[in-house]
């Protein structure tokens, strides 16, 4: 392709230790937070618990951009809900089932998606909105 310049392997290896720094970091930070088990984890984030458990162990090739930004974007809803909550409250409002979301826990919203969602509920409970 004209004008793009190619990415050497170095840069490549460099790409991909800050991108598995980054969500090594904001996973440790989810985990700290939630105590969410890897199969729910995986699923929020739709890859195999085996594969946090090799990111979680410094093994962060080929992490892909989509997951990079799911975990990133769960870190921000985390901080977010600790913000609402209290760490117990937050933990009921994720894990138990929410009129607001037609009955489904958050958790089960993220499961399919619905970060924006999730975020929307939390940030009017923040600014004290009723819902």
């Amino acid at each position: 392709m004209r004008g793009e310049r190619k990415i050497s392997e170095d840069e490549k290896r460099a790409r991909d230790f800050v991108v598995g720094a980054s969500v090594l970091k904001d996973l440790k930070y989810i985990d700290r937070h939630t105590k969410l088990p890897k199969t729910k984890l995986g699923m929020v984030i739709h890859v195999n618990p085996k594969a946090i458990s090799r990111w979680e162990s410094y093994e962060v090739k080929n992490i892909k951009p989509e997951h990079a930004y799911t975990v990133k974007r769960l870190k921000e809803i985390v901080q977010l809900g600790l913000k609402v909550f209290n760490a117990l409250g937050f933990w009921e409002f994720f894990e138990n089932p929410q009129p607001v979301f037609g009955n489904k826990s958050a958790l089960d919203m993220l499961m399919i998606g619905e970060f924006d969602r999730v975020e929307s509920v939390l940030a009017s409970m923040y600014e004290g909105a009723s819902l």
